[in-house]
């Protein structure tokens, strides 16, 4: 993996376990990674296998295509973070009905931008 991403990858993980909470040694213990290897994963000096990777986005509640590899704002991923940790939580049903909410909204937006140009 180039640097960059590793370090992008790294600041996701290591925000994600901070808002859930955790230790680095308590990731450890649940996820059964050594603290240690998190701990290089979450400061960029480790490249991660993909089984690590997945058990830890897995255990952190976290989207991997969202969060690692973009070229987003900090201010940006951060909010989509916390959109996926807010989300994570809901019910299938309260999920659903948000989901066709902000499906309206942007419908509207789409169209409203439209007859703007």
């Amino acid at each position: 993996m180039p640097e960059k991403t590793l370090k992008r990858l790294g600041n996701s993980i290591r925000e994600n376990r901070r808002q859930k909470g955790y230790s680095q040694q308590e990731l450890s213990e649940i996820t059964g990674i050594s603290r240690r290897h998190n701990a290089n994963i979450e400061n960029g000096i480790a490249n991660a296998s993909f089984e690590i990777v997945t058990i830890l986005v897995k255990e952190l509640n976290i989207f991997l295509d969202n969060i690692a590899f973009t070229d987003q704002t900090d201010s940006q991923s951060a909010m989509i973070n916390s959109i996926f940790i807010e989300w994570s939580q809901c019910t299938d049903l309260q999920q659903r009905i948000m989901f066709k909410t902000f499906k309206c909204l942007m419908d509207e937006f789409i169209n409203y931008n439209h007859f703007d140009n």
